[in-house]
């Protein structure tokens, strides 16, 4: 998405805050259809870092850190993560 086709970020932020207001902290408040495919999504995310050196992660637009859950579920302890939401829950 081009800044100059006039995208506003303040139309995605008021669209996963008011997800979030209705479902709370659920796959359907981070508007993902279910549970099973965020959980997956999260798995092949955390995939693509090789090996267990310890290394850093941004997770911008983290919205309620379910990422950071889902690492801290299953003992991920080598990655630092870094998250920055824009969300007005």
């Amino acid at each position: 998405m081009n800044l100059s086709d006039g995208y506003n970020h303040l139309k995605l932020v008021e669209h996963y805050t008011n997800c979030f207001r209705k479902h709370g902290d659920t796959h359907e408040g981070v508007d993902w259809p279910n549970l099973k495919d965020l959980v997956k999504r999260y798995e092949v995310m955390l995939g693509l870092i090789r090996g267990d050196s310890q290394c850093s992660l941004l997770d911008f637009g983290c919205c309620t850190a379910m990422l950071y859950q889902s690492m801290f579920t299953k003992g991920v302890k080598h990655i630092i993560i870094v998250a920055q939401t824009r969300a007005l829950f």
